[in-house]
């Protein structure tokens, strides 16, 4: 099976008869060389996993923009294991950047022929789905920092010092909660 990854990673003419779990290893092996995080490679092979499940092809071959869309379109009837409501919307969405990845991979790979990742279904967001997330006034955003800053100043602990640097990155970078919890020290630099 390595050695079939590789020939999907160096590029192949002849895709005939690749499996296309062997393409997904491959994709996924790539994205891990990206540097992605782990949570976002669960997330990849979470998705590709259930496009394989119910689309029930097996070979490259049998891969194209019918298929992908089929498979898509059928995230309607699903259901999300965790609270037994159907997948939202951004779910969708999320499943349908992922199969674009995999196909834009399998095009700059020459396993396929043609990239027709935008030929695929789209979902669009309805009202329902925007979260109704408040923002802070620049004035409550200083108030803010402040308190933290404060805090710091009264006593120098890894706790403080750890919640300002949170509150400094997320107000003044603009990053989003997840960006600043994943960050590490060479992200910083």
């Amino acid at each position: 099976m390595t050695n079939e990854v590789a020939k999907v990673e160096g590029g192949v003419t002849n895709s005939a008869d690749l499996p296309i779990d062997i393409a997904i290893a491959a994709f996924l092996d790539r994205q891990h060389e990206k540097g992605r995080f782990n949570e976002t490679l669960r997330t990849y092979r979470k998705a590709l996993n259930q496009f394989l499940k119910r689309s029930g092809i097996y070979d490259i071959r049998q891969f194209d923009s019918h298929v992908v869309n089929q498979f898509l379109l059928g995230l309607s009837e699903v259901e999300n294991t965790n609270t037994g409501n159907k997948l939202s919307t951004r779910t969708k969405r999320l499943y349908r950047a992922v199969l674009m990845k995999f196909t834009k991979f399998l095009y700059d790979s020459g396993v396929i022929a043609k990239d027709f990742s935008s030929d695929f279904t789209e979902f669009k967001l309805g009202n329902e789905d925007y979260h109704a997330r408040a923002a802070l006034t620049c004035k409550d955003a200083k108030k803010l920092l402040n308190v933290f800053k404060r805090k710091v100043a009264e006593n120098t602990t890894e706790e403080n010092l750890r919640n300002y640097a949170i509150c400094r990155l997320l107000l003044s970078c603009g990053l989003r909660c997840v960006e600043v919890q994943r960050a590490n020290f060479g992200d910083l630099e």
